[in-house]
C-alpha cells in the first residue's frame, strides 16, 4: 500500500479505501482517482470483447468524448483518463488484428487522436500484452492530435514483420509521455519498441519518458530493410528526451541496438540520467546510432548524467556511432560514463565531444574498468521497473551533477542535470527522484545514471552473488 501511495499520491482517505476492495467491491475505489483530476474519466473493467467496458471502447469513448459500448464517461473535461480495474493484472489485446494499414501495419485498438491517460492502478505494472500465436500488430498508433499518457503499465509482445514499431507508432503531430512504464520483448521491422515518424508537413512527434524501462526489444529488419533501433526509432523531424531510464539488453539486427535516430529535417534525443547498456547492433551504435546524412539537418544528440557502457555492435561504435559526424549540428555531453574496459575510445564512439566533461573507462583510459565493476546484471532493485544497481566501486557513485550551466555573464541558462522534470532548459530547482521513485541524492551527491544508489550512503558494502544472475547487497 505504501508504493501504491508513493506511485499515485493518494490521501491516507484513499489508501484506507483501496484496502477495503476486497471486501466491498471494486466500484468503492474510484472516487480516490476521480478527484485526482478534472479529467473525464472511463472505468476500464473487461477484457477485450467480453462483457463490460473493455479498452477498445474506452478509447472510442475518449475520442469521441461519448459513452461507446457499457463505458460510461464521468465529468465533462475533452482530456480523458482511462483507470484499468485492478481486478485484471493482464489485459491480453486478443488473436486478431483489428485495424491494418498496409502503410503502418496492424494494431489492434483505436487509434489515438485526442488527449488520454491511461493508468494501471495496481502497485505493480499492469500489463496490456499481445499474446504469444496472436496475429502481428502493436498496442497503440497515435495520430496528429493525439496524446497518449501512459501510467504504471506494461506492454509487451507487440510484433511486426513489416513494419515499425512494436509497441507504439507515433505519427505526424502526435505525443507520448510514459511514467514508470516498460516495453519489453515487442519486434518490428524498426523500433522494436517505439517508432517516430515525422516525415510529413505538420508538427514534429514527440515521446517523453520518465522512470521507464525499454529491455529484450528487437528491430528484426525485412528483405529490404536490416532493421534499425532496437528500442526506439526516431526518423525524420521529432523529438525524444528520456529521463531516469534504463535501456538494456536490446538488438538491431543493423544499426542502433538501443536507438537509432536520425533523418531531415532535423530529429533530437537527450538522455538525462539514463543508462543504456548490453544493447547489440549487427553493424554500428550498439547503444546509440545517429544516421544524419543531410548537412543542413538540425539534428541534436544530448547525454548528461547518464551510464552508456558495455553495449556491442558487430562493426563500428561499440557505445555511440555516428555515420557521418560533419553533418551532427548540436552534441551536448556531459558527465556521463561512457565505455568499459573491453574497448579502447577510438571503437567505442567516433565523438570527439565525449572527450572532455566526461569520464571514461575504455581500454586505454587510466581508470578503465570492466562493465561488472560499473552496474549489475538487469534485476528487480526495487521499484516498479527492473533496472542496474551501480556497484560500490562505480564510478558513477556520487558524481552526478545538479544542472549543467551554459551562457556567459550576465546571462546564465541551466540545463537538466539531477534537478529539473519537465525540459532541458529550464530554472526548476528540485531534484527528480530516479527511476525507482527513491529520492535524490543519497551521500554528498547524486548519481550518474537511472538508480541513485544505497552505497553513496555507506564506506562498506559487501555484493554476493544470488540465484538466477541476481544479487544481494550488504552495507555496514
Amino acid at each position: 500500500m505504501r508504493q501504491f501511495t508513493k506511485i499515485f499520491g493518494l490521501r491516507p482517505r484513499c489508501a484506507t479505501t483501496l484496502r477495503r476492495i476486497k471486501f466491498v467491491g471494486f466500484s468503492i475505489f474510484l472516487s480516490c482517482f476521480l478527484t485526482l483530476a478534472n479529467a473525464a474519466s472511463i472505468i476500464v473493467n473487461a477484457q477485450l470483447g467480453a462483457s463490460g467496458c473493455d479498452l477498445a471502447e474506452a478509447i472510442e469513448s475518449a475520442n469521441t468524448d461519448s459513452n461507446i459500448g457499457s463505458c460510461t464517461r464521468t465529468g465533462g473535461s475533452s482530456q480523458d483518463t482511462i483507470l484499468l480495474s485492478p481486478i485484471i493484472q493482464d489485459y491480453s489485446l486478443g488473436p486478431f488484428v483489428m485495424n491494418f494499414s498496409t502503410v503502418y501495419g496492424g494494431t489492434t485498438l483505436p487509434d489515438i487522436t485526442s488527449d488520454i491517460t491511461i493508468t494501471g492502478t495496481l502497485s505493480q505494472l499492469q500489463v496490456i500484452s499481445r499474446p504469444f500465436g496472436a496475429d502481428n500488430y502493436r498496442h497503440f498508433l497515435v495520430r496528429h492530435g493525439g496524446h497518449l499518457t501512459l501510467k504504471n503499465l506494461a506492454l509487451r509482445g507487440g510484433e511486426l514483420s513489416q513494419f515499425n514499431g512494436g509497441a507504439i507508432y507515433i505519427f505526424c503531430g502526435g505525443e507520448v509521455v510514459l511514467e514508470d512504464v516498460e516495453l519489453s520483448g515487442n519486434r518490428a521491422t524498426g523500433g522494436g519498441a517505439i517508432f517516430l515518424n515525422g516525415s510529413c508537413a505538420d508538427t514534429s512527434p514527440r515521446l517523453t519518458a520518465y522512470r521507464s524501462a525499454f529491455h529484450n526489444n528487437t528491430a528484426r529488419g525485412n528483405a529490404s530493410n536490416g532493421g534499425l533501433g532496437g528500442a526506439i526509432l526516431q526518423e525524420v523531424n521529432n523529438s525524444v528526451v528520456i529521463f531516469d531510464s534504463t535501456i538494456s539488453n536490446n538488438q538491431s539486427l543493423d544499426s542502433g541496438g538501443g536507438l537509432a535516430i536520425g533523418g531531415t529535417p532535423s530529429t533530437t534525443l537527450a538522455l538525462i540520467n539514463t543508462t543504456v547498456t548490453e544493447n547489440t547492433a549487427a553493424t554500428q551504435g550498439g547503444g546509440i546510432w545517429v544516421f544524419t546524412s543531410n548537412s543542413t539537418a538540425a539534428n541534436s544528440l544530448t547525454m548528461r548524467n547518464s551510464i552508456i557502457s558495455g553495449n556491442s555492435a558487430g562493426e563500428d561504435g561499440h557505445e555511440v556511432w555516428v555515420r557521418n559526424t560533419a553533418t551532427l549540428q548540436s552534441a551536448s555531453l556531459f558527465n556521463n560514463v561512457l565505455g568499459s574496459s573491453a574497448v579502447t575510445y577510438s571503437q567505442a564512439t567516433n565523438l570527439s565531444e565525449f572527450l572532455s566533461d566526461n569520464i571514461l573507462m575504455t581500454s586505454n583510459t587510466a581508470d578503465s574498468k570492466p562493465l561488472e565493476q560499473i552496474i549489475g546484471p538487469l534485476q528487480d532493485n526495487g521499484g516498479p521497473t527492473l533496472s542496474h544497481e551501480l556497484t560500490p566501486s562505480s564510478p558513477a557513485l556520487n558524481t552526478g551533477v545538479d544542472f549543467e550551466i551554459g551562457g556567459s555573464f550576465p546571462i546564465f541558462l541551466s540545463f537538466a542535470g539531477c534537478r529539473g522534470t519537465t525540459a532541458i532548459l529550464g530554472t526548476e530547482t528540485d531534484y527528480r527522484p530516479d527511476q525507482r521513485g527513491e529520492s535524490r541524492p543519497i551521500g554528498e551527491a547524486c548519481d550518474i545514471g537511472a538508480i541513485e544508489s544505497k552505497f553513496g550512503e555507506s564506506e562498506t558494502c559487501f555484493v554476493v552473488p544470488a540465484r538466477e544472475n541476481k544479487t544481494v547487497v550488504f552495507c555496514l
